[in-house]
């Protein structure tokens, strides 16, 4: 899942900057920053509430009984 929405965003990013007058070299460099900070932001927390969820220790059998138990303990940044 991480790769797909990397690879997606990534080319959502180029579509929007082909008409532009960035050079291509930018062009690519910019859709990178795009995609991997949309991926940071969208597969970090769901890799965390797996992690936790796998972990005997956290007593977590599901991400729907972990994500509102991280919440209520730490937050947003509990997911990051």
């Amino acid at each position: 899942m991480i790769t797909s929405s990397l690879f997606a965003s990534n080319e959502v990013s180029n579509n929007l900057f082909e008409h532009t007058h960035l050079s291509e070299w930018s062009s690519y460099f910019w859709s990178g920053v795009i995609a991997g900070t949309l991926s940071l932001i969208v597969n970090v927390p769901m890799e965390v509430c797996k992690v936790r969820a796998q972990t005997k220790e956290s007593g977590f059998v599901s991400y729907r009984k972990a994500i509102p138990s991280i919440y209520e303990k730490q937050g947003v940044p509990g997911f990051y």
